[in-house]
């Protein structure tokens, strides 16, 4: 271990317990310890940042209010009540996981961490977050707001995101929640690094434990946490060629091992740079107005989409379904989907 800030204080913690006793913000989810409604928000956390996934869990409990009811959901319900958040294999697992604790444990959530582990969907993150909110188990939640409070309170000089970083960090997180009460610790850290300890612009001066921070004392917080950079996104080129007719389209449901798995979107194909520049720049000269093209950044993949409309009869590909124009919302679709059907109209587009 690099910092002499090791073992941790246990006074510096027990001041950042009372400190979120007073300063928590009041959620929807800390209302009860009922361990539907703590997986559900941890999971849509994930990845999201509170004030965009509140609605969502509103939603969410108000559609699904237990986890019998979520089970008993379909997948397209689930998909579309979850669209706009990505990350859509979150929407399945959680769904996954719903059907087993229900038909499986009678909608009774495993009450331990090992527990929590064995059930499909639920990795190490979840599970400590439903073992120590729910049922006191002193195991620690480290999201990426607890990366950056224990990197800095304890000088971690390792990316976070290596194997040795992350083990550190979990081993100091470990150490540090022993003694507190592991519902309200683990919820200090998160809300720490979420409201005082942030990515840019830290609120030092607020912090419970500034006293006691390596980082701080020496000057590099901003420096902190070191991370490995990620590999730059691999561009794609999809065109998406519409049909119409009689009012109605044809959309194409996304199949396993994809990102959109699930999901419905028009009959498209993937194509290479140039025929793609070459495609767009004819569709330019044949039509009315410019062809709609979008650009989408995924975690890994940055998707670079082209419009048109089609004059081929429907063909029928599995998965296929007609779809009334005025019915397109009723169908869970990905977010550049939605953002192409918010921008245009789909009778201007120009003709393939």
């Amino acid at each position: 271990m690099k910092s002499s800030n090791f073992p941790p204080s246990k006074i510096a913690a027990d001041l950042l317990s009372s400190w979120f006793l007073e300063h928590q913000r009041e959620l929807p989810w800390r209302t009860d310890k009922e361990p539907y409604r703590i997986w559900l928000s941890e999971v849509i956390l994930q990845q999201t940042q509170v004030s965009q996934g509140l609605p969502y869990f509103q939603a969410f409990v108000a559609a699904f209010p237990d986890v019998h009811a979520l089970a008993m959901a379909s997948e397209d319900a689930v998909l579309n009540q979850w669209q706009g958040l990505g990350y859509y294999s979150r929407a399945r697992n959680l769904h996954k996981t719903a059907k087993f604790v229900s038909m499986q444990l009678n909608g009774v959530f495993p009450k331990s961490y090992s527990g929590l582990l064995e059930l499909p969907g639920i990795g190490p993150y979840t599970a400590a977050a439903i073992a120590s909110i729910c049922y006191e188990e002193a195991v620690p939640v480290v999201d990426g707001n607890v990366q950056r409070v224990i990197a800095r309170h304890f000088l971690v000089e390792e990316a976070v995101n290596s194997s040795v970083g992350a083990k550190m960090v979990h081993a100091l997180s470990k150490e540090w929640i022993k003694g507190q009460t592991p519902s309200v610790f683990n919820q200090a850290m998160m809300e720490l690094g979420a409201l005082v300890c942030r990515p840019k612009a830290p609120l030092c001066s607020a912090c419970p434990i500034a006293d006691t921070c390596m980082a701080l004392r020496i000057g590099v917080v901003s420096e902190l946490p070191v991370k490995r950079p990620k590999k730059p996104p691999v561009d794609r080129y999809l065109h998406f060629s519409i049909p119409i007719q009689e009012g109605k389209t044809q959309l194409i449901k996304r199949g396993d091992g994809s990102i959109w798995a699930g999901l419905y979107e028009f009959p498209n194909e993937e194509l290479d740079e140039k025929s793609f520049r070459s495609l767009k720049g004819r569709l330019s000269k044949s039509g009315k107005m410019p062809p709609p093209t979008l650009t989408h950044l995924l975690s890994h993949q940055r998707i670079h989409a082209l419009f048109s409309l089609s004059h081929q009869p429907f063909k029928s590909p599995e998965n296929s379904v007609r779809v009334a124009l005025d019915e397109l919302q009723d169908y869970p679709m990905s977010r550049l989907m939605s953002r192409f059907l918010d921008g245009f109209t789909l009778l201007d587009l120009p003709a393939a």
